[in-house]
C-alpha cells in the first residue's frame, strides 16, 4: 500500500522572504551614507537572492490553487500590517487570521491535485535554496572585501 504524502508549509517562514529584501535596502542606503559606491553591487547581489526566495514562496503557494494563492496574499498582507502598524492593525490582523484559519479547512479538498506535484516542487526548492546560498555567499564575500 502506498503511503500518503504529507507536506506542511509554514506560512510564516514563507513570508520570511520579505526580510531578504532588507539587505539590499540597508546596504544600498549604507553606500550612500558612507560614500562607498561598491556597496551598490552588493545590494544588487542580495536583490538576486530575494527574487529566488520570492519564487520559492510562490511555488509553495501556487496561483493554480486558489486557496493557496489567497493564503500567500494574506500572509504578505499580514506581514505588511505588522511592519507598517496602521491604527487599525489589531483589527486587520484578527480579520486576516480568521480568513487564514478558514482557508486551512478548505486546502485539503482544493489542493490535493497540486500536492501530487510536491516531489517536483521540492527538487526545485532544493536547487533554489542552493542558488540562494551561493548568491548570498558571493554577496558576503564581496562585502567583506569592501569593508576590510
Amino acid at each position: 500500500m502506498k503511503k500518503p504524502l504529507l507536506v506542511l508549509f509554514d506560512g510564516n517562514a514563507l513570508v520570511h522572504r520579505a526580510y531578504h529584501a532588507l539587505p539590499p535596502l540597508t546596504v544600498s542606503k549604507a553606500s550612500e551614507i558612507i560614500g562607498e559606491p561598491e556597496l551598490k553591487g552588493v545590494a544588487e547581489i542580495f536583490q538576486e537572492s530575494g527574487k529566488v526566495w520570492s519564487g520559492i514562496a510562490t511555488g509553495a503557494l501556487p496561483d493554480s490553487c486558489p486557496t493557496l494563492k489567497r493564503t500567500r496574499e494574506l500572509l504578505v498582507e499580514k506581514n505588511r500590517v505588522f511592519e507598517e502598524q496602521p491604527p487599525d492593525s489589531l483589527t486587520l490582523m484578527k480579520k486576516t487570521n480568521d480568513e487564514l484559519e478558514f482557508l486551512q479547512t478548505r486546502v485539503d479538498d482544493e489542493a490535493s491535485e497540486d500536492l501530487q506535484k510536491v516531489p517536483e516542487f521540492l527538487v526545485d526548492v532544493k536547487q533554489s535554496i542552493l542558488r540562494c546560498y551561493e548568491t548570498e555567499k558571493k554577496a558576503f564575500q564581496k562585502l567583506s572585501s569592501i569593508i576590510k
